[in-house]
């Protein structure tokens, strides 16, 4: 899913934004840059512990691909008036049903304090636009199945659930990532045969 996708001059724009509600702060996505590593990475992390995700052994090194016009996707900061809120990025692919480039929306987080208040969905409606600018076709997420708030958030900006289809994965090492990132080797074939 993590294919190579050419930039385009519009998708070079750093700064996008929404006014919400009235008497909303404005919210804004600013492309991270590698001056912000050190702010995504508290970000991440942060997310990773509320989630239960078992943290990459170099985290940095894991997000540090994905930082400016990267091939690989985007991690946009995501500012309420002049503050850092949280992050979301997205991991580019490429889609024979969607006849195009595609992406996945990997990860999305507002700090606790900052929740409820709007942001999340002028963050979704603020990137949608920008996956078209740099030609994506489609976006898609994973939610939990329990999650309802997201669900009616996810589906307010227009994601749709895709009742056919059930999202799975593979970790190429051998291993299975499940539960929130906490991982198991991966049984022998004739094991989970039986």
């Amino acid at each position: 899913m993590h294919a190579c996708l050419p930039t385009s001059p519009v998708a070079d724009s750093t700064d996008f934004e929404t006014r919400g509600k009235p008497n909303s702060m404005e919210v804004r996505l600013e492309i991270s840059e590698e001056n912000d590593l050190e702010q995504v990475v508290s970000f991440v992390r942060a997310y990773h512990a509320f989630e239960g995700i078992e943290d990459a052994d170099d985290i940095s090194a894991t997000i540090q691909p994905l930082l400016g016009n990267s091939r690989y996707g985007r991690v946009w900061l995501i500012y309420a008036g002049s503050q850092p809120v949280g992050y979301i990025a997205v991991c580019f692919g490429y889609s024979i049903e969607f006849a195009g480039p595609d992406a996945f929306i990997d990860e999305m987080f507002i700090v606790p304090e900052q929740r409820a208040k709007g942001i999340g969905r002028s963050v979704l409606r603020l990137l949608k636009p920008q996956a078209a600018a740099l030609g994506l076709k489609a976006l898609h997420l994973e939610v939990a199945r329990t999650n309802e708030r997201a669900h009616r958030l996810y589906a307010s900006t227009g994601f749709r659930s895709r009742e056919r289809f059930f999202l799975m994965s593979s970790d190429t090492s051998g291993e299975i990532r499940h539960d929130h990132g906490r991982s198991t080797t991966a049984r022998s074939t004739q094991e989970s045969d039986e």
